[in-house]
């Protein structure tokens, strides 16, 4: 095999081509992060080609390129997360500006150019290649990592993952018992490092751990509205849980986000409760309720007030008033995702100035509060990783701003020698 990554120095935008002897297939095709300034190493879709692209999961820094692909290649990725951009390219055909370019995503993600993946079941290309999926936790659902067999080499692609989500103590398992199955010994291990660089220190929170902290938390404010990410369903069903525990209702900004709970409640929800969301309405303040156990009807808002909530709102002017039609409950603004949005030190380039400005008077009184765990694995997890795999002829680094770093992991000596940076 030779492998190449493109762009595995930055968190976002890298992906992976994997030629053998007849053949070429490649792992990801997404768009940079916001701001990020790094020289971009681009794929020569004019002069070179490739017989499949495989997607590890749904963010936009991993499949956001997928329009630029040529239309005779397929593309492999989850059933879910293709309902899960389905829903966002939808919601996107409603902004004029977006209008053209999405119904070019909608066309193709409904196109039978697009492949669904299935866990632990092979898939074949040219009848040379062989590609099994398996299930990893990370703050996209349905996320995979590839192993790919080939010209009597093996290498493992871990895309984005984690030990720390509701799924992720199984990932050692499944490398222990699936993909060293029968004997099987990996050559080449591809594998993320996004907290290798200034995050290595950061004390990470298990999805449990949120969940109970924000439950102790929902019981002396049941007033709660919630800035998170509509596609990360761990923390998701983390403060939907905390919430029902604490007989809160959750509501939504629109329908696009109720839809995403919906989907994730028919898909996921169907393999576990933990990801069902029975109780969830979209935000309409004036609408009349009825039950017959009231005295009389009311509107939704006095229904919120009577009993708490926990609403999902987006870091923008208007939801300010949102928020004030509560002051008098003194509610609290919760931050669930990355800080480094909002930290300009930390942040750096991915720093969104509106957002922080939105939060700041919830800052300075009292009411802002950051509970947030990482989608991505820490370094003891990477070196977890490293050892089960035990890839017997090299290390490619990717997703991280410090490659250098892998050679400090507690790994052992052979290992260390065998990381490419």
């Amino acid at each position: 095999m030779n492998i190449r990554v493109y762009n595995g120095n930055q968190i976002g935008g890298c992906f992976t081509v994997i030629t053998t002897n007849e053949t070429k297939i490649m792992i990801d095709y997404g768009a940079p992060l916001p701001g990020t300034k790094a020289e971009q190493e681009d794929f020569d879709w004019e002069r070179d080609t490739v017989d499949a692209v495989f997607i590890t999961h749904y963010h936009g820094d991993h499949m956001g390129r997928l329009l630029e692909i040529p239309s005779n290649v397929p593309i492999y990725m989850g059933k879910t997360a293709r309902l899960i951009l389905l829903n966002i390219h939808e919601a996107l055909t409603k902004v004029p500006k977006f209008e053209k370019e999405q119904q070019k995503w909608l066309e193709l993600l409904k196109s039978d150019r697009i492949k669904e993946v299935r866990e632990n079941e092979t898939i074949t290309i040219k009848q040379k290649v062989k590609v099994t999926p398996f299930s990893v936790d990370h703050s996209a659902y349905d996320a995979y990592m590839y192993l790919i067999e080939a010209d009597g080499e093996v290498a493992l692609h871990t895309g984005d993952f984690r030990g720390h989500g509701y799924r992720g103590h199984k990932m050692l398992d499944v490398i222990k018992y699936y993909v060293h199955k029968k004997g099987r010994k990996v050559d080449y291990l591809i594998t993320e490092g996004t907290m290798m660089a200034d995050r290595r220190s950061e004390k990470v929170k298990t999805e449990e751990e949120l969940q109970e902290e924000a439950g102790e938390l929902f019981s002396q404010n049941k007033y709660v509205f919630l800035v998170i990410s509509s596609t990360n369903l761990d923390s998701l069903a983390s403060f939907y849980m905390a919430a029902s525990e604490n007989d809160m209702r959750m509501y939504c900004y629109n329908y696009y986000f109720f839809k995403q709970l919906k989907t994730f409640s028919k898909t996921a929800g169907s393999r576990t409760p933990k990801y069902q969301f029975e109780n969830v309405y979209t935000v309409e303040f004036e609408k009349m309720l009825h039950s017959e156990h009231w005295d009389e009807d009311r509107t939704q808002e006095k229904l919120m007030k009577e009993h708490g909530f926990l609403c999902v709102i987006k870091p923008e002017e208007k939801y300010h008033k949102w928020i004030e039609r509560f002051q008098d409950k003194n509610p609290l603004i919760i931050y669930s995702m990355w800080d480094g949005y909002i930290d300009k030190e930390k942040g750096k380039d991915a720093y969104n100035e509106n957002w922080a400005e939105f939060f700041e008077p919830y800052k300075e009184s009292g009411q802002f509060k950051i509970m947030h765990t990482s989608g991505h694995a820490t370094a003891k997890m990477i070196a977890d990783v490293i050892r089960a795999v035990n890839p017997q002829k090299a290390i490619y680094p990717m997703h991280t701003e410090n490659a250098e770093g892998f050679k400090e992991l507690e790994i052992g000596d052979e290992l260390k020698g065998r990381v490419c940076v």
